[in-house]
């Protein structure tokens, strides 16, 4: 841990990883909350640093996200190769949503296309 952060400032780069890893495996933290039995509300508490986190609850958001709890605690310059790792991996993810979009417009355009066509015929 480096000498120049400060418990608050690490502790918001915490919760920073946090955040960024759940929504890297797109999971919510509706999902999240129910894993840890926590309501929604509390684990977004927790998430946005308006409760604490406790070393216990560490742990065990960190074995749900599938990472190691000593990630948490690397330095400044390592958090952005992180941050960074999961922006690279952005592309991946997106692809199903992407292909779905596609899928969406395809057949809105389908449905524009044939409303027009039942216009035209029903004169």
């Amino acid at each position: 841990i480096c000498n120049s952060i400060t418990p608050a400032m690490q502790t918001k780069e915490i919760l920073l990883k946090i955040r960024l890893k759940r929504e890297s495996l797109r999971f919510t933290q509706e999902a999240v909350a129910a894993e840890l039995d926590l309501t929604t509300k509390s684990y977004s508490n927790l998430e946005n640093g308006r409760t604490e986190l406790s070393i216990t609850r560490l742990l065990s958001i960190a074995k749900l996200l599938n990472i190691s709890p000593e990630e948490f605690f690397v330095s400044n310059n390592s958090n952005q190769s992180f941050e960074t790792n999961l922006l690279v991996n952005k592309d991946e993810r997106d692809k199903p949503i992407l292909g779905m979009i596609k899928i969406s417009q395809d057949y809105i355009k389908h449905l524009e296309d044939e409303i027009q066509y039942l216009r035209m015929n029903s004169k």
